[in-house]
């Protein structure tokens, strides 16, 4: 009997391959016995031409399976450890890696949708992307199954890749009014809206600045296509038109008290028709009211120690009006002019005053029954006295 051994690398022959005696990688050797009694009744040649041939083993893999998110087109790669536990007819001990990548046609692709091994490339399929080398040459291996690539979340609260941001709109005194700027970005790229994400706005009738105790206006964005089945909500409001008046000259005559007034304002830059807004006029000296003689400067706070006419928007329509502006300036003036002295409006009560050895009037009392309420008039303020009396 004659026995052939296979070698590799100087060790026993285990891969896939062809061993022959011509590269000293199969050599012979007799049995033992009879060996020598047959050698010495035949005339053998030394054995040659011999060749070992160690197949590839057959294996299987068929539980490709996964699913990812949707990230910007980019292509998707999984590997596999494969070994006795993971696949099919692979030899204890063996241990090698597989990786996939997905396909649409003949290019990779990162488009959501389930891409199968082994379907024909006009579609979305799985392509083997590693290279069999070392203990992955001695099997021949199949392969099945699918990876799916699932939509991306649009929500910043499931994605802290997804951020956005905004600019609201100015009253213009249109219905159903929209946000002037909305851009959403995922990881800093902008998205596009109509393609990956939809608006629209649940509220019947937006045309006016909400207040602060109010809900504001809501915007739904929705996901589409890469981004579907998923949205979130934005909250915004209208923002104040600015106005700026120039009112000129208010007269108003004296009459004891700081001249406080509400007026129409119907012309004004940025006002739009046909609004009408009310502002509330005050004045003041050293942020006092005052009603004193004299020309106040309209202004929008008073603060400043000096005549001045506080000028502020007054609420009308519940205050839906004033809220949908926001007053920049104010020019123009207030003038309390001298009251017209009327003697028949005037009552003098006179009081006799008591003996000090200087010169003394008479003590009047002096009221202006024309003011509601009659108003007592000041000694050196409001009128004096010209004609004396004899010292007593």
């Amino acid at each position: 009997m004659v026995t052939a051994t296979a070698k590799e690398n100087g060790g026993p022959a285990i891969n896939v391959g062809e061993y022959t005696d011509t590269d000293d990688n199969l050599t012979y050797e007799w049995a033992a016995g009879n060996a020598s009694t047959l050698l010495s009744n035949y005339n053998i040649p030394e054995i040659s031409g011999g060749k070992l041939a160690i197949t590839k083993k057959n294996a299987s893999f068929v539980s490709i399976a996964g699913s990812v998110n949707y990230d910007d087109n980019t292509p998707f790669a999984k590997s596999f450890v494969l070994n006795n536990k993971t696949a099919t007819g692979i030899i204890e001990g063996d241990t090698f890696n597989v990786e996939f990548t997905t396909y649409d046609n003949d290019s990779k692709s990162g488009a959501i949708g389930d891409y199968v091994y082994g379907a024909e490339a006009t579609g979305k399929h799985l392509v083997k992307t590693s290279a069999d080398e070392g203990v992955a040459l001695n099997y021949n291996m199949t392969y099945a199954g699918k990876l799916t690539i699932n939509p991306r979340s649009i929500d910043p609260s499931e994605n802290p890749d997804i951020t956005w941001e905004k600019t609201n709109p100015v009253y213009d005194g249109n219905d159903n009014r929209e946000l002037q700027t909305l851009v959403i970005n995922d990881k800093g790229s902008a998205l596009t809206v109509g393609t990956d994400y939809s608006v629209s706005y649940p509220d019947a009738t937006r045309r006016n600045v909400k207040p602060e105790y109010e809900q504001k206006y809501k915007a739904v964005i929705t996901g589409l296509n890469n981004y579907a089945g998923s949205s979130f909500t934005v909250t915004w409001n209208i923002d104040p038109a600015p106005i700026n008046v120039e009112y000129g000259t208010k007269t108003h005559e004296f009459d004891g008290k700081p001249y406080e007034d509400v007026i129409d304002i119907t012309a004004a830059h940025g006002l739009i028709s046909p609004d009408v807004l009310k502002a509330r006029i005050v004045t003041y000296k050293d942020t006092t009211k005052c009603g004193d003689v004299g020309v106040y400067t309209m202004q929008l706070s008073n603060d400043d120690s000096h005549n001045i006419a506080f000028v502020k928007l007054s609420d009308t329509d519940q205050g839906v009006t004033t809220r949908n502006y926001k007053l920049l300036t104010f020019t123009g003036q207030v003038e309390i002019t001298k009251r017209t002295f009327d003697p028949s409006k005037i009552l003098v009560t006179p009081a006799n005053p008591t003996y000090n050895g200087q010169e003394q009037f008479p003590v009047l009392t002096v009221k202006d029954t024309g003011l509601t309420p009659q108003a007592t008039l000041v000694l050196g303020k409001d009128f004096e006295i010209t004609s004396g009396s004899e010292t007593n």
